[in-house]
């Protein structure tokens, strides 16, 4: 059962077209943006029903490359059970300072987090240490250990991933063979 669940939430993927449009007023000082979405509904950090979420790493870089910042964050959902969920959030910079929120994808649960950057001119992987060639500006890229699917819980994560993500026809995209 558990092999049916991880490959159905670990392919989730869920995107708008500007239905959730984000001012940055408002925002609390350690939030990269006023509002968060998991599981496809609206949230903010704090407590959730079911648990406590927070932010563990956000990062700027342009991924549209319109030359406005855009942002990609990593939440947490602490749950009163056993499970700890990182979603991956991801927002477009506007014009206005605001934030339009674009992405959403479920992570895993208990994942150890190692990397996560926006490529841009004069990025130097932190995995290889090689200099990203600039076909790859504007890629997000999340490296993270996680569970082997015959792996218990109990274990530390085994299985090492770097995923990319890149805008290509107004839509995050997730590269698959990179």
């Amino acid at each position: 059962m558990r092999i049916v669940i991880f490959t159905l939430l670990g392919s989730m993927l869920l995107s708008c077209s500007g239905d959730l449009r984000l001012a940055a007023a408002g925002a609390a000082s350690d939030d990269a943006a006023p509002g968060y979405v998991v599981s496809g509904n609206r949230v903010e950090l704090g407590s959730l029903e079911g648990g406590e979420l927070s932010l563990k790493k956000m990062v700027s870089g342009d991924l549209n490359n319109d030359g406005v910042p855009d942002r990609a964050v990593v939440l947490v959902n602490n749950s009163s059970g056993s499970g700890v969920l990182y979603y991956l959030n991801v927002f477009l910079g506007t014009d206005s300072d605001g934030w339009q929120f674009v992405a959403e994808e479920f992570l895993g649960d208990r994942i150890v987090l190692q990397e996560m950057s926006i490529y841009g001119e004069g990025s130097v992987s932190a995995i290889t240490g090689v200099p990203i060639h600039s076909d790859d500006y504007g890629q997000l890229m999340l490296a993270y250990y996680t569970y082997k699917v015959d792996q218990a819980f109990s274990e530390k994560p085994a299985l090492f991933l770097t995923r990319h993500w890149k805008f290509e026809a107004g839509d995050l995209q997730r590269l698959e063979n990179y």
